[in-house]
């Protein structure tokens, strides 16, 4: 999605609609295996001195691995943010929150493929999943029921020590 700041009337709003394709962009298959699709829906606004006020809306439709048993889980993600850019570089923007884009016209779809993959959740269960109980060698345990065995647990490489018998000096 292409923005052209040099087009736009200052103080009035333009409304933009675009689905988009990240089916090349590279993911990380721990995190997201596959977007299927995303639609975005654009407010722009610009302000004064060179300042563009952007929020973005997207809803897409990604495959998820479940937590429990690394299915594909089909989600939809939905959510918003607003970007200022700027186009001049000054050291308070950054503080303040602003974004230097140079350029007159520039892609939003970098920003938008960040809040994509920024409104994942880290935790997605499949319908009707359940957690492993355990196997051979193993066991899945809780945290509590973990740092409880941890507190009770005795570490017996230093029970030899208990055999030595030392002088107390006083003979």
């Amino acid at each position: 999605m292409q923005i052209n700041t040099n087009i736009l009337e200052e103080g009035k709003t333009y409304h933009y609609s675009e689905d988009l394709d990240f089916s090349s962009e590279t993911l990380n298959p721990i995190l997201i295996r596959k977007i299927k699709d995303c639609h975005a829906e654009v407010d722009v606004t610009p302000l004064y001195f060179g300042h563009v006020r952007i929020i973005i809306n997207i809803k897409s439709n990604v495959i998820l691995p479940c937590s429990y048993t690394l299915e594909d889980v089909d989600y939809i993600i939905k959510g918003g943010e607003e970007f200022i850019f700027t186009d001049e570089k000054e050291e308070d923007d950054e503080e303040a929150g602003m974004i230097y884009e140079p350029k007159p016209i520039f892609s939003l779809d970098p920003y938008i493929f960040s809040l994509l993959i920024a409104l994942v959740p880290p935790k997605v269960v499949k319908k009707g999943a359940k957690l492993p109980e355990g196997g051979k060698g193993y066991d899945v345990i809780s945290e509590d029921e973990y740092y409880q065995r941890k507190a009770t647990q005795v570490d017996h490489r230093w029970d030899k020590l208990n055999d030595i018998e030392l002088d107390d000096g006083d003979e």
